[in-house]
């Protein structure tokens, strides 16, 4: 069977980082081109140590924000801006791909 996953609710960048354990979190975002911020791009095979993920508003990560998250590992989804639902199919995608693993039905 499959993990269901833990869907907190919405709360401020901060809190939600003071609450994870360094190195077990990451931010799915847009390339650092698009955002003229540069960032520390996760590599596909380190999803398989990570627990949490961070998917930005539809708007995307205000300025003061991404400040806050500068030093987050991130992936990137692509050039394009996703919906935020789009971005969550699209982390849970990557993590399965990552883990060598398929969903089988039934």
């Amino acid at each position: 069977r499959c993990h269901r996953p833990t869907i907190l609710p919405a709360s401020e960048i901060s809190a939600w980082i003071a609450s994870q354990t360094p190195g077990e979190y990451f931010v799915a975002d847009v390339p650092s081109e698009l955002t003229n911020q540069s960032s520390r791009q996760l590599r596909l095979e380190h999803l398989i140590t990570m627990r949490s993920v961070l998917v930005g508003p539809e708007g995307g990560f205000s300025d003061e924000e991404r400040i806050r998250l500068a030093d987050v590992p991130r992936l990137v989804l692509g050039s394009s801006v996703l919906r935020t639902e789009t971005a969550c199919v699209s982390v849970i995608a990557a993590i399965v791909a990552a883990r060598g693993t398929g969903v089988t039905p039934g």
